[in-house]
């Protein structure tokens, strides 16, 4: 994301107010499964496991037999080969492209292959690259925009992160526009929220490092993204230097300045929920390329998008258990309950196939199977036009 893509996205939205949420809201995904299982009338127990931060959580019919068992990070409803499709972002890429979908083109390299990997890259192309460790989660040791000059000191960034996990690092494609998230939850897309990088908004007097001042004293008030504070860093100051600005700079009133370009809340960004702004192809894109993965029916997408009616989006990765406070704690435009969401999905499509003889009450378990079963048609319809191509992975 640039400066121009940030202003895009408040010149054509008409948010006029920030949601703000109580302190002590809860924002991880298991406890968010809890909390709502708690107050919820389904049969369910949980289980301690070796990692006293985890939890299993079994799901029970009405007569007390066992439909499944969340395991944390894992939603059963998923495949094991689906998940091991999407664990490497590489093998991604490639898989997805089979079916047409366009995602970014990416090259794998050693941690200690910094000259090779500067030489395949500026070969024939002077377009910016993005660098990152292979499979990098929240943004960490993701370089955006990396330019020829700029190469060197990026892997470094990079590499930091990689080798402290003995991973590989990836030089990708840098593709302009703004980075959002799609959920979908069994089969049905419930989702699209841009992930806002930290920014400010000039006013013509403040400094940008008095401008980040004033907006971490504002996101105290929220208490999703207080816990999240905009930290002046190395990378903020490498950011706003290759924007010839810094610390010191007065911005324009009401100019927009980003201070990162990675789109992640845990650096101080914010979210806006797209979901009923975008157009119908944006809207078909994630079920399309989650439908492609075998197995899968619940996943959260990385899409880039350089418009709300962009014709041509693109997937950058997929993930097999989305954070779903994204969904649900949005800064602009309306929340989403998708623990809700999953679990009442998961009862009302076992009741369906198993019929048990006793039954939940769900008042929209028609909805859900409807996005099931077309769910599974738009993957059988994906499989058997792609036949002569998944031969090949035989």
């Amino acid at each position: 994301m640039n400066n121009k893509d940030l202003e895009y996205l408040f010149t054509n939205t008409s948010f006029n107010k920030k949601n703000y949420y109580p302190k002590g809201v809860t924002t991880n995904t298991q406890d968010l499964h809890l909390k709502y299982l708690r107050k919820s009338h389904f049969k369910f127990n949980s289980e301690k496991t070796d990692n006293k931060y985890v939890k299993n959580i079994n799901l029970f019919r009405l007569d007390g037999t066992l439909i499944t068992t969340v395991k944390n990070p894992q939603h059963p409803t998923n495949s094991k080969l689906g998940r091991y499709l999407t664990i490497n972002k590489v093998k991604t890429e490639k898989y997805l492209k089979r079916f047409g979908i366009r995602t970014p083109k990416s090259r794998i390299y050693k941690s200690s292959e910094i000259n090779l990997a500067k030489a395949e890259t500026f070969k024939n192309s002077n377009n910016p690259v993005v660098i990152k460790p292979l499979n990098a989660s929240l943004g960490r040791g993701v370089v955006t925009n990396v330019t020829q000059d700029r190469f060197d000191e990026s892997w470094q960034i990079s590499q930091s992160f990689a080798e402290a996990k003995n991973r590989p690092i990836i030089v990708q494609d840098y593709i302009e526009g703004f980075e959002t998230r799609a959920t979908i939850i069994e089969g049905e897309l419930m989702s699209i929220v841009v992930r806002i990088p930290p920014y400010v908004i000039g006013d013509g007097v403040s400094t940008i490092e008095e401008l980040i001042k004033y907006k971490n004293q504002e996101r105290q008030q929220c208490g999703y993204l207080s816990y999240m504070p905009i930290n002046k860093s190395e990378r903020i100051s490498e950011y706003l230097k290759s924007n010839n600005l810094n610390y010191e700079s007065i911005p324009s009133k009401e100019a927009y300045v980003l201070l990162l370009s990675i789109s992640n809340t845990s650096n101080g960004g914010e979210l806006m929920d797209i979901t009923n702004i975008v157009s119908d192809e944006v809207l078909k894109l994630p079920l399309q390329a989650l439908a492609s993965i075998p197995g899968l029916f619940t996943g959260g997408l990385d899409i880039m998008l350089r418009s709300f009616d962009d014709i041509d989006p693109l997937v950058l990765e997929i993930n097999t258990y989305p954070v779903i406070a994204l969904a649900t704690y949005p800064t602009y435009g309306q929340g989403k309950d998708l623990a809700q969401k999953y679990f009442e999905s998961v009862f009302s499509i076992d009741q369906f196939i198993f019929e048990p003889p006793h039954k939940y009450n769900i008042i929209n378990n028609k909805i859900h199977i409807k996005h099931y079963l077309k769910f599974v048609h738009l993957r059988n319809e994906i499989m058997n036009n792609n036949f002569d191509k998944l031969k090949s992975l035989v």
